[in-house]
């Protein structure tokens, strides 16, 4: 049974055709997954459904009957629910305000808690998961929260639940929890749920029929009922073409016996901070990418933030060429020549409301300034090469941040690390949220830095990434190495082995 389906859908920005005739539906207690590349329309088809934006062109049928969605309220009373990939709780209200914010109960004029407790518990019982419903969101790890927008979502009886990139941030663990969720709802309440996603390893495991879009316009749809499950022919539908030596490494200077001689570039000695990470100890050299393989809570992301201070280690050494470094802050950090691309580029890597130009200069503003004022031809020629060097689609300098693809974001984010020159480049997840295509692209740039004699970290949850773009591996495990690897000579069992502290390989 058909639940959904759009026909002819088309919606215009500025004058550029975003979607154009776009036909989509949807089946009762199945899971559509919409994938292609940043700007292929996936999250404008998503916002139209959910009445976030309105259509050009086009119908929109629920159970057969033509609908107008106009307003996310509209969508609603069609029973369409969408979780955005920004969760859209308040972190100082409990659980139980949240799935009912907006549609609390009242009598005599005052809020009626009792009832709203006792149906936000059925909710989460129903869910089969373990939260107390008077917790305050913000105490919430990410995936309890994910399982309270679900509950929101079915406080609301919907039918339909739109998610988008809704695994982005959660462990392994976390993810196979979420989706043995997922499948109940649709299996024993026969909700219907479309997934925007990326992270096509796990598309194939949730999926019941996949849609290919490109360009704004859909290429085709899998239904993996009736055919096996194709990474590559998926990969040539969003990008048109076949993607050929999708990573970039073959050998560094560390694999040479040699290297061993050279001063690092950057090392870290008996790095501990409670908590967090225990006796953390490696180098870096120029030339070479050294990748940190963990899961999420590994200490992976927390060790960066000791090296630049953003989370200053209790104890231990850390060395810049040979010498000892002495980093109070992220000023220092790159003072000293390290640049850095955190995991949140949009809360913590860039400014998605200023433009490319301040974006670009953020990082050497204090070289740009004269007398107190800004030198704005400067500002502008850095930016603009910027643009040109890192092939940052769009229409100029002066573009908003947030008008950009996630791939365009993440370039500006690392235009900003890189025109302060650094000797080392520390990367935590700089591939995540973008499509196919935008990762191709980010590892070129990665493989440029290495051959102009930069020294990279690069943190990664992809095994396969971590495996196609380094030269040494470190696996982390509850604030602990686990293993050391050359690139060459491990697997990626190897890996995943002490990524979940059962082996342990130095």
């Amino acid at each position: 049974m058909t639940v959904l389906e759009a026909s002819g859908v088309t919606k215009s920005f500025f004058g550029v055709r975003v979607l154009d005739d776009v036909d989509f539906d949807l089946r009762k207690g199945e899971v559509h997954t919409v994938v292609g590349e940043n700007g292929a329309g996936k999250s404008t088809l998503m916002k139209i459904l959910a009445g976030v934006y309105t259509k050009d062109e086009g119908d929109i049928r629920i159970e057969g009957h033509d609908v107008r969605i106009s307003t996310p309220l509209a969508a609603q009373k069609h029973g369409i629910s969408m979780i955005f990939q920004e969760l859209n709780l308040v972190p100082n209200l409990t659980v139980y305000e949240n799935i009912f914010l907006g549609r609390e109960e009242t009598r005599t004029f005052f809020l009626h808690d009792r009832v709203i407790v006792k149906s936000a518990k059925d909710l989460i019982q129903k869910l089969g998961i373990h939260i107390d419903v008077y917790s305050k969101v913000r105490d919430l790890k990410i995936s309890d929260r994910q399982m309270v927008e679900i509950a929101k979502a079915l406080s609301t009886n919907a039918k339909i639940i739109i998610m988008d990139e809704p695994t982005s941030t959660l462990s392994d663990n976390e993810i196979e929890a979420f989706f043995t969720i997922i499948k109940n709802l649709k299996t024993e309440m026969g909700i219907s749920f479309v997934f925007i996603s990326h992270r096509l390893r796990e598309v194939s495991e949730i999926s019941d029929r996949i849609t290919v879009l490109r360009d704004g316009s859909v290429v085709g749809t899998i239904d993996l009922n009736e055919e096996a499950y194709d990474r590559d022919k998926i990969v040539t539908m969003m990008v048109g073409r076949s993607i050929e030596g999708f990573y970039f490494r073959t050998s560094s200077e560390s694999d040479k016996p040699e290297a061993e001689e050279k001063v690092p570039a950057l090392e870290v000695r008996g790095f501990n901070r409670e908590k967090a990470f225990y006796d953390i100890n490696f180098k870096v050299y120029c030339g070479e990418i050294l990748g940190i393989a963990g899961l999420v809570g590994s200490g992976r992301t927390e060790t960066l933030n000791a090296v630049v201070n953003l989370d200053p280690p209790d104890s231990g050494e850390l060395l810049i060429n040979g010498k000892n470094a002495h980093i109070k802050s992220i000023k220092d950090a790159l003072e000293a020549g390290i640049g850095y691309v955190p995991e949140d580029r949009r809360e913590l890597g860039c400014i998605v409301e200023m433009d490319i130009l301040a974006n670009c200069s953020l990082s050497i503003l204090d070289t740009l300034v004269s007398f107190n004022f800004i030198k704005k031809r400067e500002e502008k020629a850095i930016a603009r090469k910027s643009i040109e060097n890192l092939d940052i689609k769009t229409r100029g300098v002066s573009q908003l941040v947030k008008y950009l693809s996630g791939g365009n974001q993440q370039k500006v984010v690392l235009a900003k690390s890189l025109n302060i020159d650094p000797t080392v480049m520390l990367l935590d997840e700089p591939t995540r949220g973008i499509d196919v295509n935008a990762k191709v692209e980010i590892y070129k740039i990665i493989n440029h830095m290495v051959e102009r004699g930069m020294a990279v970290i690069m943190v990664s949850s992809e095994l396969p990434e971590i495996l196609g773009e380094t030269d040494r591996i470190i696996a982390m495990h509850e604030g602990t190495i686990t293993g050391r690897f050359r690139t060459s000579e491990v697997t990626q069992e190897d890996i995943m082995h002490c990524m979940m502290g059962e082996r342990a390989i130095s």
